[in-house]
């Protein structure tokens, strides 16, 4: 008699999945009722009455599961990288210590459907002594600067969740010129 071993297993019990690699019957993530696989995005469905969970892309939670943000005044989640055409942060990546203030600009530009979040969003920049931030650019007075590198990391966040943050370094030197020299044509 030939027996298929897939048979020995046709229903998992309520918070595990069926594993057909092993034929077994294998634990879904603590925050699943009922799934798919073991990782906390395969979420089929969730305790919504106990714990509050929703359905949220895979995932159960009471917030929005990584990557996404909750619109405000709202319970949707949105995938907000995608309202983005680019997202830069802008730094010279060797800048020489003269009569000028070192700068860095923070640029994006947002797909039409999404200019709406535009008044919920800022940009966060990590804390760098003498600075002056206006906006998306941060600014360090010359007569501050010192020759060696300057670390930056700007975050943009919507209704303080992150959306992204981006590090950038630059060397900064001086040049001393001590010496002129004079070319002499001989004609």
């Amino acid at each position: 008699m030939n027996y298929n071993l897939k048979d020995c297993v046709e229903i998992c019990p309520t918070d595990t999945y069926k594993d057909n690699i092993y034929i077994s019957c294998e634990k879904c993530h603590p925050t699943c009722i009922t799934c798919s696989g073991s990782r906390e995005k395969d979420c089929l469905s969730c305790d919504e009455e106990i714990k509050k969970h929703k359905l949220l892309f895979g995932y159960c939670t009471e917030s929005c599961p990584p990557g996404y943000i909750r619109i405000i005044d709202s319970s949707e989640c949105k995938d907000f990288k995608a309202c983005f055409n680019y997202i830069t942060l802008s730094t010279p990546k060797i800048f020489s210590i003269t009569n000028i203030d070192f700068k860095a600009e923070f640029y994006y530009r947002m797909n039409e459907n999404c200019e709406s979040f535009k008044r919920d969003m800022k940009i966060e920049w990590n804390s760098i002594h003498f600075s002056n931030i206006e906006n998306n650019v941060l600014s360090i007075p010359y007569d501050k600067l010192k020759p060696g590198m300057i670390y930056l990391k700007a975050i943009l966040k919507y209704n303080d969740s992150e959306i992204t943050n981006i590090k950038r370094e630059t060397l900064l030197v001086k040049y001393n010129v001590s010496k002129t020299y004079r070319i002499i044509y001989f004609i």
